[in-house]
């Protein structure tokens, strides 16, 4: 693998876990207080996570692959696969409707499905 695969594989959990939990809190404090700049804080925290998301599958993908396993094959993969879904979903619902509040319901749902997958564990 090359410089760029190296960099990729280097990408962990906690990467996009991190940026999706900042993201989770914005939108709790969308509860007692509001910012017009919080939307779009949330969703650059939302995107760097759904980036770092999709790079951690692809290098798992790939990995999976290269030890002779069907890529993306296991229940751990599959609560990502789902966790991926929600955070996309989290990001279409934000910028379409700013003011609402899907994020309250799609992001603890976001998390379990993450929570679940380490739990499994690869």
């Amino acid at each position: 693998m090359g410089e760029m695969g190296e960099w990729i594989s280097k990408i962990e959990i906690f990467c996009f876990a991190a940026c999706y939990a900042i993201t989770l809190a914005l939108e709790a404090s969308r509860l007692f207080f509001r910012a017009p700049i919080r939307v779009a804080i949330m969703v650059g925290f939302a995107l760097a996570g759904i980036v770092a998301h999709t790079l951690y599958l692809i290098s798992r993908g790939i990995d999976d692959a290269q030890a002779g396993l069907l890529p993306l094959s296991n229940w751990s993969d599959w609560c990502l696969i789902g966790a991926w879904l929600v955070a996309t979903l989290f990001v279409a619902f934000t910028v379409r409707r700013p003011e609402g509040n899907a994020g309250l319901f799609l992001l603890p749902l976001l998390v379990a499905l993450i929570a679940a997958s380490v739990a499994f564990g690869h």
